[in-house]
């Protein structure tokens, strides 16, 4: 009867994956699977928060490669190209611009999970409310006045 109940306890972990059909058959080993399950349960919410992570990541990466593109644009394209004596060709960079500072607008509004990457600790809001509006905002008209004193020698 012994040697029938010890192979009875030693097949059932084979048979149906569990140890024992009681807690109390484990009791000795209890405190370890409780503490293990515990474990399970943190690395659990590492590989969420990880996974969470890695998405903001790459959206961040997403936009922030564009933005790079965007100034090299600029910085190759558009500034060898502007001169005062072309009025044309400073109309065409002034409409360029405009296009790209709203993208940038629209880039900053990046969202992962519902969530404004951005945006600092106010995930909820956009960091710009309105990106096709900021060549006319309050923020254009503050700078273009501050450019708009800029003379020969102070800037």
């Amino acid at each position: 009867a012994l040697l029938r109940t010890r192979l009875e306890s030693l097949t059932r972990p084979v048979a149906t994956g569990q140890r024992a059909q009681a807690l109390g058959e484990i009791a000795p080993e209890q405190p370890r699977a409780v503490s293990l399950r515990a474990e399970m349960g943190r690395r659990e919410v590492y590989a969420r928060a990880m996974t969470q992570a890695e998405g903001r990541i790459a959206t961040a990466q997403t936009s922030l490669d564009r933005l790079a593109e965007i100034a090299r644009e600029f910085r190759t394209d558009v500034a060898g190209r502007i001169t005062s004596r072309d009025p044309a060709s400073l109309a065409t960079v002034a409409t360029r611009a405009r296009a790209a500072l709203a993208e940038v607008g629209h880039l900053l509004n990046a969202r992962f999970a519902g969530e404004h990457v951005f945006a600092g600790s106010d995930i909820a809001n956009a960091p710009v409310p309105d990106p096709e509006g900021l060549a006319d905002g309050p923020l254009a008209a503050s700078i273009a006045t501050a450019v708009g004193t800029l003379a020969p020698g102070n800037g």
